[in-house]
């Protein structure tokens, strides 16, 4: 039973960096960072490359949108300048003059213009579509953040997982050293034979392999998390909350609408693609628009005099070659494919979340009988060691104990491993993972 609370507390800010007692020792490096499972998924987002690439995508949608609104303002503008002019009065008239020539002269003029869009339905929902491509690219940089925390949570998780099988291995190992040199002891004594001997030799062999490959399994797992984490190779990594393997999971309620990123992108893509049809459509509208200009002007040394000019302009296309129903033929086509999109979309998140919450209870209905079993395994190997000490058995039955608890363990270590990751999962599937992984407390990821 020793081994069970060993493994079950799991002794936190365990170093994978550490060799094991039985490995050689591993030269000094760099002091270990200690991590918890929200501080490694912070640190992924605010490291990773692709998550910074879909911040910056949101803020140039941001500016496409401010632009477009741009479009829909009066412009105010301010015209300055000197013309020096001379002009062939001869080309102008068409005969010859007595004085051919006219000039040069210098005008000066200083005008301020404003231009007012009156009526530009095309514009306005041209800037309604950069608004929904805001939307949709705010919520495809939430897409880019909760893959990557599923990926840097996935990586802790199964740092965890391989440091718990490799404190079972550790302690496999000693219980196959008790039992080496129980049946060294008897044999002196007399009361035991070669054969137990040998056998609890190979036993100890065998579970000592099995730590070497768990102790490279934790350093692979280390190095995985590292990359996720855009960390140097080889700087080892301390898990600061690993007790959180072995605790039970309480679910945040689900809640009443999904909060998955992809479906407000496939969404607010068919929003865009709906008002692209309206749009093309508006192309055959009229465009109404007022400019004004008014400033002074004068010729040479002559006072300067007020001016000023309103034009009013209407613009609208009677014949386009048939481009504008083309355009109207490419909106509605991307219209129905942008919806076709969103419904398989629709159908893929709602199976995923029901999925990942049958694993979830599949996981949670697991995990007790694992914990059964890996006692009444632990119970057995004390038993058959009793009895091999007695002297009733040979260590036939408690190798066969020994490997019957490794079982155990692993299915145990299995089990509470598919409970983090259905966790973890469920809560992707929900739109939730950056919520529950780096919002919430230790506690209440419990």
């Amino acid at each position: 039973m020793g081994w069970l609370r060993r493994v079950g507390a799991l002794a936190a800010a365990i170093s994978v960096g550490a060799a094991t007692p039985d490995l050689a020792a591993q030269d000094a490096g760099p002091a270990p960072l200690r991590l918890t499972l929200s501080e490694a998924v912070r640190r992924a987002l605010e490291a990773n490359p692709s998550v910074r690439a879909a911040a910056l995508d949101g803020a140039a949608a941001e500016v496409a949108r401010a632009l477009t609104r741009a479009t829909l303002l009066p412009s105010v503008g301010l015209r300055a300048g000197r013309d020096v002019t001379r002009l062939n009065a001869e080309t102008m008239f068409g005969t010859a003059l007595a004085t051919p020539t006219i000039g040069p002269f210098s005008t000066m003029a200083a005008v301020g213009v404003v231009s007012v869009p009156i009526v530009d339905v095309a514009a306005v929902r041209a800037h309604a579509i950069t608004r929904q491509q805001a939307v949709a690219a705010r919520a495809g940089e939430r897409v880019v953040r909760e893959a990557n925390v599923l990926a840097a949570a996935g990586a802790y998780l199964d740092l965890l997982e391989a440091l718990a099988t490799r404190e079972a291995a550790r302690e496999r190992l000693r219980l196959a050293q008790a039992l080496r040199d129980l049946a060294s002891d008897l044999q002196r004594r007399g009361s035991g034979t070669g054969l137990d001997a040998l056998r609890a030799d190979v036993q100890w062999h065998a579970e000592r392999q099995a730590l070497i490959e768990a102790d490279a399994d934790a350093r692979v797992a280390t190095l995985r998390l590292a990359n996720v984490l855009n960390l140097p190779q080889g700087r080892p990594i301390e898990c600061s909350d690993a007790e959180i393997f072995f605790a039970p999971v309480t679910l945040a309620p689900s809640p009443a609408t999904s909060l998955r990123p992809e479906l407000l992108v496939a969404w607010t893509n068919v929003d865009i693609a709906r008002l692209g049809v309206r749009r093309a459509l508006d192309l055959r509208l009229p465009r109404v628009s007022v400019t004004g200009t008014a400033g002074a002007a004068a010729l040479q040394s002559n006072p300067w005099l007020g001016t000023y000019q309103v034009v009013a302009s209407v613009q609208m296309p009677l014949f386009t070659g048939g481009e504008l129903r083309a355009r109207e033929a490419l909106a509605r086509i991307g219209r129905e494919r942008a919806e076709v999109i969103a419904e398989e979309v629709q159908n893929a998140v709602s199976l995923e979340e029901a999925a990942a919450a049958a694993r979830l209870a599949a996981a949670e209905a697991r995990a007790p009988l694992a914990d059964d079993a890996a006692r009444l395994a632990a119970a057995e190997v004390e038993q058959a060691r009793d009895r091999f000490a007695a002297g009733v058995a040979g260590n036939v039955e408690v190798i066969a104990a020994q490997t019957a608890l490794a079982r155990a363990q692993a299915n145990r270590i299995a089990a509470y491993a598919s409970v983090r990751r259905a966790r973890l999962w469920l809560a992707h599937a929900r739109g939730r993972a950056e919520l529950e992984y780096v919002s919430a407390s230790v506690a209440d990821r419990r």
